[in-house]
């Protein structure tokens, strides 16, 4: 698994947004609490610099998924590696937490899935 030095983890702390419950665009260095009611929100991930943290956690009065839209980004965790493209899903209660270690690879380092 690639690593990081934790000097290097930008937006500590993360600013939190406020609720989002329609598709967006994710900016670097935010949380988000996503409550997808009625369809499946798609979170677009942003252009990424080494260090780049966000954070993400659908609501647990979700009833539908939300769905991290992974375009061009490997992320890389302790059960294994999510290739480029192959989108990341959250269902109601579910948090992740990624940090970049470069502009295409993302690193899970803290997730309740």
């Amino acid at each position: 698994m690639p690593s990081i030095k934790l000097s290097k983890i930008k937006g500590n702390p993360l600013d939190f947004q406020s609720i989002e419950t329609s598709n967006f665009t994710a900016e670097s260095t935010k949380m988000y609490m996503v409550n997808a009611l009625s369809t499946t929100i798609v979170i677009t991930l942003p252009v990424l610099a080494e260090g780049d943290t966000l954070v993400f956690h659908s609501l647990n009065t979700s009833t539908q998924n939300v769905q991290i839209d992974n375009t061009g980004v490997e992320v890389v965790g302790v059960g294994g590696t999510i290739a480029a493209g192959d989108n990341l899903e959250l269902t109601a209660g579910q948090s992740v937490q990624l940090v970049a270690v470069s502009p295409t690879v993302l690193t899970l380092v803290g997730g309740v899935v």
